[in-house]
């Protein structure tokens, strides 16, 4: 997803969250310093402050509360207090509002799904590589369509109201993240859906209406092996199942702005100096700043000393 907001400031917004990632977890493109081949340190200050912003924002299910407007109504608003309260602890929905929060911080939005299956309502945390928007938008509502991609087993298959269920078959290496498939023991199938705007000569089978467009769905499963169709409908409401929150915006550029972001230049700037002094440190303790040319101390030794 490029977004290109002037001539020199453009942004690939995959590529914002997987750095993000990689500074929360302290991973090195390069683990090994190329001289000392001592493993580098990595300070962990951009999840420290990520840490630190999730603690301090600490909404949590208790802060969502039901008050009553007229004296006549407290005991009715008492009751219903009771059973949301009881229900948001049933879906851990305080350790949702968490998630949240530093996938926010970290990445820079969170995308929150609301879907109802027939039988549950269930509210899940959208992984943002598996998640496809126009980065250029403000809102996901501002887009001609979201498509995400996630995994289902055979049996949480069967769960759903969907068409062509019996010709799923299924696959026990899951992708989650493209390109790296992790084995598994139970069958899963990819499944792929598209909420937005579709042809509506897709839904009347009518030519003349290949010109014509309406809020939609579309759900294939195995879209990059062994395509089923499951869903093609009009989505009457208009309401898409996805709301992205974010802890800074700009127009133009969906991503928002995470505190990892922030931090891009600053976390590359203290792991060098700290592994540049800490480098030199060794040498020093190595007693390598009293050699002297012609004293028979070569490259080959050098390395010796770091073995």
């Amino acid at each position: 997803m490029q977004v290109q907001l002037t001539d020199k400031v453009y942004f690939n917004c995959q590529n914002i969250i997987k750095k993000a990632k990689k500074n929360y977890f302290g991973v090195f493109d390069d683990q090994y310093d190329p001289v000392t081949k001592k493993k580098k340190i990595w300070l962990p200050l951009s999840r420290d402050m990520i840490e630190t912003t999730v603690k301090n924002i600490d909404i949590d299910s208790k802060d969502i509360s039901v008050r009553a407007k007229k004296p006549d109504s407290y005991y009715t608003a008492a009751l219903v207090r009771y059973l949301l309260a009881a229900y948001l602890d049933k879906i851990n929905f305080g350790q949702l509002l968490n998630r949240v929060i530093r996938k926010c911080s970290t990445e820079g939005v969170a995308v929150l799904k609301k879907f109802n299956n027939g039988k549950n309502l269930t509210v899940s945390l959208v992984e943002n590589l598996n998640f496809l928007t126009d980065p250029t938008c403000n809102y996901l509502k501002e887009s001609a369509g979201n498509h995400e991609n996630h995994w289902l087993t055979n049996y949480e298959l069967s769960t759903y109201a969907w068409d062509n269920l019996d010709k799923v078959v299924g696959t026990t290496s899951v992708e989650r993240i493209q390109n790296y498939p992790v084995p598994s023991q139970i069958p899963y199938s990819k499944i792929t859906e598209r909420w937005g705007i579709i042809p509506k000569n897709l839904l009347t089978q009518n030519p003349a209406d290949k010109t014509k467009y309406t809020e939609g769905v579309i759900i294939v499963s195995n879209i990059d092996t062994n395509p089923i169709v499951h869903l093609i409908a009009e989505n009457k409401t208009g309401k898409r199942p996805y709301q992205e929150f974010r802890t800074k915006m700009y127009d133009g550029r969906w991503l928002g702005i995470g505190v990892a972001e922030d931090l891009f230049d600053l976390q590359a700037y203290i792991n060098e100096i700290f592994n540049i002094r800490l480098n030199t440190a060794r040498i020093k303790q190595l007693g390598l700043f009293e050699i002297r040319k012609g004293s028979g101390i070569t490259p080959q030794k050098l390395a010796q000393l770091y073995a």
